[in-house]
């Protein structure tokens, strides 16, 4: 009797350990490392890093963001904007998706009344050294040598009549 129920034991012990391996899934996911971007006003393109698990991925623009275009190609999403010739900001979005996973990066890219960088078609730069014989009072030279490339300097104009 001793001997049957070791060999049932040591049956059912088979039997229980021989199931097949349960393979774990991971779960899919898309990663962007900067989920919002801004643009000086001037058209610039900029590159984000994409970690993700998924194979096949899509790259959208939204509808009516025209401005704007995007690639994705390993592992790297490149974003071009074209110049804005408008006073305003204007935002829009980029969306990636595959194995219905999403992730979106918003766009930001500043006017012609938004952009420090920038006056007209212009960069502004950083001011070493400068002096001027006439300024409008409180708006002298030295002001604008702060290091800061917002800060203007204006001299006395009369408009023409």
């Amino acid at each position: 009797m001793r001997y049957l129920s070791y060999i049932l034991s040591l049956f059912l012990f088979l039997f229980v350990s021989c199931k097949g391996e349960e393979t774990l899934s991971v779960p899919s996911f898309i990663e962007i490392n900067n989920p919002s971007i801004q643009f000086a006003r001037l058209s610039s393109s900029q590159t984000c890093k994409v970690n993700t698990n998924v194979d096949d991925i899509k790259c959208e623009v939204a509808s009516g963001a025209d401005w704007c275009k995007a690639n994705y190609a390993n592992a790297e999403l490149m974003i071009t904007v074209t110049d804005n010739n408008a006073y305003q900001s204007r935002t829009g979005c980029v969306t990636l998706s595959g194995k219905e996973m999403k992730a979106t990066v918003t766009i930001t890219q500043d006017g012609k009344g938004d952009s420090i960088e920038q006056v007209g078609s212009d960069l502004k730069i950083a001011v070493k050294d400068a002096s001027s014989s006439s300024n409008q009072p409180g708006e002298e030279i030295e002001k604008t040598l702060d290091g800061n490339p917002a800060t203007l300097f204006h001299s006395p104009w009369v408009a023409n009549e």
